[in-house]
């Protein structure tokens, strides 16, 4: 099983990610702080003490299954005489039946190829799949290299247990 972690350019710089936190401060306390007329906190009432740069976990697992089988089947062969009796094929000779063709089984030799790709949250929120997936086709990333120290949010399930969810699934 090939594992990477990815780590996303940051999408705003520092002093541009502070300058939206600043603008949408009064939006923290929610829609109902909003309502209270009387109770409301005012924007210098509310001041930005930290910021952290943080990284929330996303899955994405990609798989292939590979199988060969076989598989016996019937042909139905179909005269193209009006006046035959009989057809010689594969060194055999087929008698004519009911409807002017005659019937035989084979062996198909079959391989099937399924490959499926799917995004999970990380911390069980309930993002959807194509977000995730627009997500990670949109913004810039590379892959985090064993010198890198950060601030990694642990994921709330791991590989293996996400595995096991599609292999039951």
């Amino acid at each position: 099983m090939e594992k990477a972690i990815y780590v996303f350019e940051d999408v705003y710089a520092e002093p541009a990610a502070r300058s939206q936190a600043e603008s949408e401060k009064s939006n923290a306390f929610g829609w109902a702080a909003k309502l209270k007329l009387w109770d409301r906190p005012k924007e210098a009432d509310i001041q930005l003490l930290s910021s952290e740069k943080r990284f929330e976990p996303f899955w994405n697992i990609a798989a292939e299954r590979n199988s060969t089988f076989e598989k016996k089947e019937e042909y139905s062969i179909q005269a193209v005489s009006p006046y035959a009796q009989c057809i010689r094929a594969l060194d055999r000779t087929f008698e004519l039946c009911g409807k002017r063709g005659f019937v035989f089984e084979g062996v198909e030799s079959c391989f099937k190829r399924v490959a499926i790709s799917e995004y999970f949250d990380g911390l069980n929120r309930q993002a959807t799949e194509k977000s995730l997936a627009n997500y990670a086709t949109t913004f810039k990333k590379h892959e985090l290299g064993e010198d890198e120290v950060l601030n990694l949010v642990p994921p709330e399930h791991g590989a293996a247990y996400l595995i096991q969810q599609l292999n039951c699934g």
